[in-house]
């Protein structure tokens, strides 16, 4: 996520404007990557709790 901030700040928009396509996969991963964790892991956690009510 660092590095994703870095590349966003507004000193590097020209290089993003000439390179879009890399930097939208890099973006699309990071989603990715903290849904699917976000998911398997936090939500996850609710499943543990619910059982504890029923």
């Amino acid at each position: 996520m660092k590095n994703l901030l870095k590349n966003l700040e507004m000193k590097n928009l020209k290089k993003m404007d000439e390179n879009q396509d890399e930097y939208l996969m890099n973006i699309l991963e990071f989603f990715m990557k903290w849904i699917t964790g976000h998911i398997l892991a936090r939500d996850m956690d609710y499943v543990q709790y619910a059982r504890t009510l029923a």
